[in-house]
């Protein structure tokens, strides 16, 4: 099953006015740059987490259903629809007592599976609200903001100092899924 983001969170974990602070930046006209690496921050943080940070909307879609679990991102908050295609070529809305959410990350059915293909789940997930994210997590956050700012390119000819990976990564270690 392939996961995408479909309505994304209506604010940051880190506001523009914190971001400007931490990079030390006091005009307006980096404004629409930083908030895109506001987002790129979370967006990668959520990537090495897998699990979502904030409320968000996601589908999943795969081929068909499987055997047993269907896992969905973690976090799951709950679920708006389950669609499939089925054998006769009919678009199939199961209703929600034909499936259940395990875990926050799973849904499992109540019976069985149908067959069919072109399987779609919607459903809202998000580990915190905006103002509740861990500080930990918005440090790391904070640091990627920082270097995206200050280094713009992917490559240049200047060697600057680096915060050691695992002081920076180890930000996040207490949010990682240990099932990973």
């Amino acid at each position: 099953m392939q996961l995408y983001v479909t309505v994304p969170p209506s604010e940051e974990a880190i506001s523009l006015n914190d971001a400007k602070l931490h990079l030390r930046v006091d005009g307006d006209d980096d404004d629409t740059e930083i908030e895109g690496f506001i987002a790129a921050a979370r967006e990668r943080a959520e990537q090495e987490l897998q699990r979502p940070l904030l409320t968000q909307t996601c589908e999943s879609r795969g081929e068909a259903f499987p055997c047993g679990r269907l896992r969905l991102w973690k976090d799951v908050k709950s679920v708006t629809s389950v669609t499939y295609v089925d054998e006769t070529g009919a678009a199939v809305t199961l209703p929600p007592s034909a499936y259940r959410l395990v875990s926050r990350s799973h849904l499992v059915p109540t019976d069985n599976w149908p067959r069919g293909t072109d399987v779609v789940v919607v459903f809202d997930c998000g580990a915190f609200e905006a103002g509740a994210v861990p500080q930990s997590i918005i440090a790391w956050m904070k640091l990627q903001i920082g270097s995206l700012y200050e280094n713009r390119e992917s490559v240049t000819t200047v060697q600057r100092f680096n915060v050691p990976d695992r002081l920076t990564d180890g930000l996040l270690d207490r949010w990682r899924d240990p099932e990973l």
